[in-house]
């Protein structure tokens, strides 16, 4: 994927992918961000969880296009912050 997706762009899983026992195969993710290791932070719908493929296990549906529906979910996604307390 040459051009950097977007937050909340949809993607669909091409290779068997598990989650937590769920083959997420042929299903769509919502991308969120690409973490530190390379891989990308996606959310699947359907179990709502969470998973990190790397970006060679998903393709765009269709590129630079946020669903209204992930627009505004991800405004509402904090990640989470390790605090000294």
């Amino acid at each position: 994927m040459t051009e950097s997706l977007k937050k909340g762009e949809v993607v669909i899983f091409i290779d068997d992918y598990d989650v937590f026992d769920y083959n997420a195969k042929d299903k769509e993710g919502m991308f969120y961000k690409e973490t530190n290791e390379g891989k990308y932070l996606v959310y699947l719908p359907e179990t709502k969880e969470w998973c990190e493929p790397k970006p060679s296990q998903v393709k765009r549906k269709r590129p630079g296009f946020v669903p209204v529906r992930f627009a505004r979910f991800c405004k509402n996604v904090k990640t989470l912050q390790i605090s000294d307390e």
